[in-house]
């Protein structure tokens, strides 16, 4: 999950007390490769900042003097690298064909899960009936502990938190609110009683929804 959506979905929440919620998870396996145009030098590559973490590895390796361009998205990259006759990127195989570049290596990280996660919003609550996860939004006073007495309803209670995001608070220098994750749903009594204990410990607290997890896609 890219961070400038965790951010969105936590600013939506707090400002507009839950307008939207999470109604599905969708992962993608992005299976990157390098594109280009066969037998050009290549002096820059481009490509989406999360692709350039993931393959430093790789491109210290192989590309060590080769400028590195972030771009909005690896379909821009692919763009981009098709106008720039010095250039190549970083992108699924399938944006070859579409911008009419060359594969010049495929699954660049092979024994790699380079997975992103998207989520699907809108503006009603689901049943929780047939979720799998819920995710809450929450913010704790600044002080000593506050983080180890809110995880300690869902501990003793069993719930399985899957996630913490700490994100700050602008214009509140050392405050955070924090994206939670936790396996179950508010029909789970054990979720029911950790979640009614939480609550009272967070200085802001909302559910942004119940929802299924759908199993990973392949790019």
């Amino acid at each position: 999950m890219i961070l400038q959506t965790v951010d969105g979905l936590i600013e939506r929440a707090v400002r507009y007390s839950c307008s939207l919620f999470i109604q599905e998870e969708l992962s993608i396996n992005v299976r990157l490769s390098l594109l280009g145009k066969t037998n050009r030098r290549i002096e820059s590559i481009y490509s989406h900042f999360a692709p350039f973490i993931h393959c430093g590895e790789y491109l210290s390796e192989k590309f060590p003097n080769a400028k590195q361009v972030t771009c909005t998205s690896t379909a821009v990259a692919a763009e981009e690298a098709l106008n720039d006759p010095n250039g190549a990127a970083i992108a699924p195989a399938k944006s070859a064909d579409r911008f009419g570049l060359d594969i010049l290596e495929a699954h660049i990280l092979k024994d790699v899960k380079n997975v992103t996660k998207f989520f699907i919003v809108g503006k009603n609550k689901l049943d929780s009936q047939a979720s799998d996860k819920t995710s809450l939004v929450i913010a704790l006073d600044n002080k000593p502990g506050s983080l180890v007495d809110f995880l300690l309803p869902w501990a003793k209670a069993g719930v399985n938190l899957t996630r913490i995001e700490s994100r700050p608070i602008i214009g509140q220098p050392d405050t955070h609110r924090f994206l939670v994750e936790l396996k179950g749903t508010p029909n789970d009594l054990a979720v029911q009683s950790a979640m009614a204990e939480a609550k009272g410990l967070a200085r802001q607290f909302f559910d942004v929804g119940s929802y299924p997890v759908v199993p990973i896609y392949e790019s």
